[in-house]
């Protein structure tokens, strides 16, 4: 029997939550903070394509350094609402789990950049319990790359975290959360 792509990807995401949730992960990270952090990263280098030489990767990651969170912002298709966000969350980010990872304690926290077998993973603390709507745009196309679904379950105080496979093409994005209607954070993010 063959089984769909959608069937594992919801199953993945509720394993995770529920996973977060029995655990009571917290995180006490500060959206600013985790920004500031990003920097000490490594974004994934030329050679892994073979194609890059030494001043390729210098111009790539100088490129990276100038995406500050102020820049990104810049660019968004749409403002999210501010007040609604703070209202839930004390902080949300992205972060990757490679495609050999067993566990989210694999998960790297803070990312921008992603290769196509990698999983996506969307992470935060809240303030309260709520109903969070994802979605991925691509504002290239001014398309939906995953139309606007709801997480599987309420998610309650403290920190969570639910990750996907990612199933598009190279190219920039916005992954867009949601409390009811209401479009809260937009976090940019490339595929390479």
């Amino acid at each position: 029997m063959k089984k769909s792509p959608y069937i594992l990807a919801a199953i993945i995401f509720l394993s995770i939550i529920l996973c977060f949730q029995l655990a009571g992960c917290n995180r006490s990270e500060t959206r600013n903070g985790a920004m500031e952090d990003s920097e000490d990263r490594e974004e994934p280098e030329a050679e892994e394509t073979g194609n890059g030489t030494a001043e390729d990767e210098q111009e790539e990651a100088e490129e990276t350094e100038d995406e500050s969170p102020a820049a990104r912002e810049e660019v968004l298709s749409e403002s999210p609402n501010t007040e609604k966000f703070d209202e839930y969350f004390s902080d949300i980010g992205l972060g990757k789990l490679a495609a050999d990872a067993d566990l989210l304690q694999d998960m790297e926290p803070d990312v921008i950049i992603f290769l196509p077998d990698e999983g996506i993973c969307l992470y935060g603390t809240l303030k309260k319990s709520a109903i969070i709507g994802v979605a991925i745009y691509n504002p290239e196309t001014s398309s939906y790359e995953s139309e606007r679904q709801d997480l599987p379950q309420t998610l309650e105080k403290g920190g969570f975290t639910s990750c996907s496979p990612i199933s598009f093409g190279s190219g920039k994005y916005e992954y867009r959360v949601y409390i009811g209607d209401t479009l809260v954070s937009v976090l940019t993010f490339e595929v390479k």
